[in-house]
């Protein structure tokens, strides 16, 4: 498939950042990716989402503050959720002007769904539809999930030096989250990988990397310097953020997409939100023998789902 996109900086409050575009015609909603990390940008993915979209919306990816390009031009631009929230009404402000005659749909991705879901509870006039895929609801929630599963999974069928390894981690997941105790969350979800608690099929990242038509060397080691660049917030956050403190009164349609077999923000925390949360309009799909990242692991069914989303928010905008 042939791709036609646009990179560009922009002033996006007091930081250049950096937009991937891949325009549609005019009038077409237009779809904002939130990527998640925090510091991780997804922008070498953007062009396998277009090849399952193709015209039906202009798709725009960008780079968050602290995160990939936006950090290579910006390696000293402070970060927190207040300033990102802030970025993201900017930027959405700024594509507006751009787009006047599109509805905007905003997609979060794993970290990602904590600003999205913020910006559309505080924002409901600026956008016409929330994604949530793999919704952040509680980081240490997700983590409690996560570590019950994969007890009793070890308690089973384990390896003694695996439930070994398991059991020098206790208690997980910890009071108080920081640098060591997210190293002890990698090999949670190492181990979950391992006992059939993640996605059947690895994400196929190299291949994907490999084939994106922006994604160079630089690239990758910019997201090595992202992760450990939002290293304290990482923890800031999984020490304070919990979405089911803000008021749950959605006024814009919502809908969270989510793995069946997605460990890192698992099913049950967003059952419960879902089901508490006052929305006009909600929907909760899940994506069963999906991981953290249905579209790699059903990207037909994805593309489904995707453009049933599309396509109603352009319907409700005529």
């Amino acid at each position: 498939m042939k791709h036609s996109y646009r990179e560009e900086y922009t002033p996006v409050g007091d930081i250049q950042t950096y937009l991937l575009t891949y325009p549609a015609a005019q009038g077409k909603p237009v779809l904002l990716f939130l990527h998640g990390g925090p510091g991780v940008s997804e922008c070498y993915a953007a062009y396998a989402y277009h090849e399952l979209l193709g015209d039906a919306c202009t798709l725009i990816f960008y780079d968050q503050r602290g995160a990939g390009r936006t950090l290579r031009r910006n390696p000293h631009a402070p970060v927190s959720l207040g300033l990102i929230l802030d970025d993201l009404d900017a930027l959405i402000h700024l594509l507006q002007s751009r787009y006047p005659d599109s509805p905007f749909i905003l997609m979060g991705h794993s970290w990602g769904t904590v600003p999205g879901a913020l910006y559309a509870l505080q924002h409901p006039e600026s956008i016409a539809r929330y994604i949530g895929m793999g919704q952040v609801v509680s980081m240490a929630e997700s983590a409690r999930v996560a570590c019950a599963a994969l007890r009793k999974v070890l308690n089973v069928c384990a390896s003694p030096h695996d439930r070994a390894r398991f059991n020098a981690l206790l208690p997980y997941p910890p009071a108080h989250w920081d640098r060591p105790s997210l190293e002890h969350a990698m090999l949670v979800q190492a181990l979950c990988h391992k006992y059939g608690l993640r996605e059947p099929n690895p994400v196929p990242m190299a291949p994907v990397m490999r084939h994106s038509p922006t994604f160079t060397l630089r690239d990758y080691l910019d997201g090595e310097r992202g992760a450990q660049h939002n290293m304290p917030f990482l923890c800031a956050m999984a020490n304070t953020f919990d979405l089911a403190a803000f008021p749950a009164a959605w006024r814009v349609p919502v809908t969270f997409i989510t793995g069946g077999c997605d460990y890192i923000t698992p099913l049950l925390p967003v059952q419960h939100y879902f089901e508490q949360m006052a929305a006009a309009e909600k929907q909760l799909i899940v994506m069963e023998d999906c991981g953290h990242c249905p579209m790699f692991d059903q990207p037909e069914k994805f593309r489904e789902i995707l453009l049933g989303q599309i396509q109603k928010t352009e319907n409700e905008g005529v």
